[in-house]
């Protein structure tokens, strides 16, 4: 179901615990990746759609539950797509709409569990975090040395909602951390909250059931089975994610191809349009040679 705005889902949503991912139209084979996982491992995921494409586009692939959200405000929400160059000014803004869609849900007493596009759901996790958040208030995925922003999932409590509300974020000023090729979120939260993990009761998840993408590549055999999510990161572009994807397994999607006609001179595209062509010309050979 598509619900107009955030009000209109809340006030239709019983869920005490509610987990969601949020995206514009980039990124289209990794979302869908994203949720077929969730469908397979009976994961109830919401997406906050920033465009009406990637709106339209979810809606005709899945029965999930869709919220358009700041549409109206985005300059970009009626191109058939738009490339948010990593590390820019409208890429900083996007990465910490999570917090602001946490923060509203947390102001009515959801407990939230948010994921980017890039995890894959390897296992049903809903009864592993209910019951660590009994004990903290936030849980979040660690790269080793600090908290990464990826995945995470918070407890509706007073403290949590006061700081992720605007205002607050706003008077910490939150839009000067990164934005030049870093994190920017994930720098904010590890100044603020990953510095005073006592303060805000934060643990980190264990990284064998949640482990970042360095961590699983280096650890596969041993946690594939029985780990909870796969942080499809440490690296950079849809391209070599997707590549990593396939590499480890995961692929459970036919890719599309839907990549920018006027970035054809882009290095990245031309070998991502060249993988996707790759992967199809394949699939029809074996179509073919089934129906001999």
């Amino acid at each position: 179901m598509i619900y107009e705005n955030i009000d209109d889902f809340i006030n239709d949503n019983n869920d005490h615990l509610v987990s969601f991912t949020v995206s514009t139209n980039n990124n289209l084979n990794l979302i869908q990746n994203l949720f077929e996982s969730a469908k397979n491992n009976n994961i109830k995921l919401v997406l906050f759609a920033l465009d009406k494409h990637i709106c339209t586009f979810m809606n005709k692939l899945f029965d999930i539950d869709i919220v358009m959200f700041m549409a109206d405000e985005n300059p970009h929400k009626d191109k058939e797509f738009y490339n948010y160059e990593f590390g820019s000014s409208e890429w900083k803004q996007i990465v910490y709409y999570r917090y602001f869609i946490a923060h509203r849900l947390l102001k009515e007493g959801k407990n939230i569990v948010y994921m980017d596009t890039d995890v894959y759901i390897n296992r049903n996790y809903m009864v592993d975090i209910r019951e660590q958040l009994r004990k903290n208030d936030l849980i979040i995925q660690t790269n080793g040395n600090s908290c990464c922003t990826g995945f995470f999932a918070i407890k509706s409590c007073r403290k949590l909602i006061n700081f992720f509300s605007k205002r607050n974020m706003t008077e910490l000023k939150y839009e000067d951390y990164g934005g030049t090729g870093g994190s920017s979120d994930q720098k904010f939260f590890n100044h603020f909250i990953g510095n005073n993990m006592e303060k805000y009761n934060c643990a980190m998840l264990d990284r064998k059931f949640y482990p970042n993408g360095n961590y699983f590549y280096d650890n596969y055999d041993m946690i594939n089975d029985y780990c909870y999510i796969v942080h499809f990161n440490c690296v950079q572009g849809e391209f070599k994610k997707i590549k990593r994807v396939i590499k480890y397994n995961k692929l459970l999607i036919d890719l599309i191809d839907y990549l920018p006609k006027d970035e054809l001179e882009d290095p990245e595209v031309l070998r991502y349009r060249s993988l996707l062509n790759e992967i199809k010309s394949n699939k029809n050979n074996k179509s073919n040679k089934n129906n001999v």
